[in-house]
C-alpha cells in the first residue's frame, strides 16, 4: 500500500508516530509501548485506506472526503469552526501549522510542501526524520524542532 504524507487538513503524516513506526516497521514495538493492538497503530496516512485508530473518525477527513475536497482550504466554508478547534487544540500543539501549511500547499503546490516538510521534520544536523514531539536527535543528539508533549 503506499504510503499518503498529506491530510486533508493540512498535517503532514510524516511525522505522527504511528505512521512512521508503520513506515519502519516497528508497529508491533509501538502498540507494546502504547498498549494497543499492533492493528490500532498500522498508518498509511489520512488519505489511504489504512489508518491509525485515533484518526479513523476523523471529522476534517469525513467533511473533506464528502465534499471531494483534497485540501480544507478548497472548502467554501473555510476556515470552519471544526478546523479551528483541532488547529488549536491544547492536547495537540503541532496542529497550530495547519493553516500556514494549507497556505503553502494552496500557493506553491503539494509537492513543494512535502520537500518543505522532509526539511521540517528532519534534524538539521544529520538529516534523520522525527516526530512531532522528538525533543532531541536519537542520531546525532542535535535538537529538533519538535513540540512539547502535553503534560
Amino acid at each position: 500500500m503506499e504510503l499518503k504524507h498529506d491530510a486533508y487538513c493540512g498535517l503532514y503524516c510524516g511525522s505522527c508516530t504511528a505512521f512512521m513506526a508503520t513506515q519502519e516497521n516497528k508497529t508491533k514495538e509501538l502498540a507494546g509501548q502504547w498498549q494497543k493492538e499492533e492493528e490500532d497503530i498500522i498508518c498509511y496516512g489520512c488519505k489511504s485506506d489504512k489508518v491509525a485508530s485515533f484518526c479513523r473518525t476523523c471529522a476534517l477527513k469525513e467533511c473533506a472526503r464528502k465534499k471531494g475536497l483534497e485540501f480544507c482550504y478548497q472548502c467554501t466554508d473555510y476556515p470552519c469552526d471544526r478546523l479551528d478547534e483541532f488547529r488549536n487544540s491544547a492536547q495537540y500543539p503541532y496542529h497550530i501549522e495547519v493553516y500556514d501549511y494549507l497556505q503553502t500547499i494552496k500557493q506553491h503546490g503539494i509537492t513543494h510542501w512535502l520537500k518543505a516538510m522532509e526539511t521540517r521534520w528532519s534534524c538539521a544536523a544529520c538529516g534523520r526524520a522525527h516526530d512531532w514531539f522528538t525533543q532531541t536527535c536519537p542520531d546525532c543528539g542535535g535538537k529538533l524542532n519538535a513540540y512539547k508533549r502535553p503534560t
